[in-house]
């Protein structure tokens, strides 16, 4: 077909061993699109990463009085501190 891409992560340059972010924008792509299975092959940890990128994404539009489990946890337990 062509020729094949070169190799950007310096982790992977340096070692030989693929860190834990390779394949992870590939892994994006295929998630976008549905494809769960290859995604997972491409880097068993893009699901979670997407997943809070995802959510990351929403919160912020999300009312005020829907937010309450966050400012929950945010908040400190002793408010005279």
């Amino acid at each position: 077909m062509g020729r094949a891409l070169p190799d950007l992560c310096p982790i992977h340059r340096a070692t030989g061993h693929k860190c834990p972010g390779c394949g992870m924008c590939r892994a994006f792509v295929l998630l976008w699109r549905g494809r769960l299975r290859e995604a997972i092959r491409s880097n068993p940890a893009s699901p979670f990463v997407f997943a809070a990128f995802v959510w990351l994404a929403v919160e912020p539009r999300r009312p005020p009085e829907r937010r309450q489990f966050v400012q929950r946890l945010t908040l400190p337990s002793n408010p005279q501190e």
